[in-house]
């Protein structure tokens, strides 16, 4: 929602920023979701998780498209500019999470 808020200063109230943000990340999270139970029962090939992981960024620049009504243009930097930064945050918190845990459960 804080990078939405970057990207879309216009004169919208972080809590709309904050309700897309729970909208999008249920759809991620409903997912993998689906993802993991259909692998217990199926095997699901691994090009086939790879595009529909790939597929979130589509997700996001036509959400951010209708959402905010920007360009199509607009909606596909800003989408990946957005993807990219998430990732330069999100990663190194999870892995030290995770390490931190690992050290405790240790």
């Amino acid at each position: 929602a804080v990078l939405l808020k970057v990207f879309y200063w216009k004169p919208a109230i972080f809590a709309h920023h904050l309700v897309f943000s729970f909208y999008f990340f249920t759809f991620i999270f409903t997912t993998f979701c689906t993802i993991l139970l259909v692998n217990k029962v199926w095997e699901i090939p691994s090009w086939l998780e790879m595009l529909i992981i790939f597929s979130f960024v589509i997700y996001l620049m036509i959400a951010l498209r209708n959402f905010y009504k920007s360009s199509w243009i607009g909606a596909f930097f800003k989408a990946g500019i957005i993807s990219f930064l998430y990732m330069l945050i999100i990663l190194p918190v999870a892995t030290i999470g995770i390490v931190m845990v690992a050290f405790m459960l240790y």
